[in-house]
């Protein structure tokens, strides 16, 4: 059977929970792509694997890539009204915000 992006993202979150980042982040990539194709690249659907990539990216110490995601993910979500997500995308961009002040103190 083809694994759709929801196995990917089940399968990444485990790893995500088990502080294996960078495969978590392999396999968010993979149910982020899935979605993306067959949904498009607005669609409510790229929220999970959106979320699962900021934090990864976020664990991993790649600011650049996490704030991005973190953005696309608060766009999405505010358009759909989707207010967990904008909930969780406000977070995640706070996070960021305090990593990268720890950064210059």
């Amino acid at each position: 059977a083809m694994m759709d992006g929801v196995d990917f993202n089940n399968q990444a979150q485990a790893k995500f929970d088990e502080g294996n980042y960078e495969e978590a982040l392999k396999l968010f990539i993979k149910a982020y792509k899935i979605k993306e194709a067959g949904f498009g690249e607005d669609s409510p659907c790229l929220c999970l694997p959106l979320i699962g990539l900021a934090e990864t990216y976020l664990k991993l110490n790649d600011i650049k890539k996490a704030q991005v995601k973190a953005k696309k993910l608060l766009k999405i979500a505010q358009k759909s009204k989707l207010h967990e997500q904008v909930n969780a995308a406000n977070e995640i961009l706070q996070e960021i915000k305090m990593v990268i002040y720890n950064l210059f103190l």
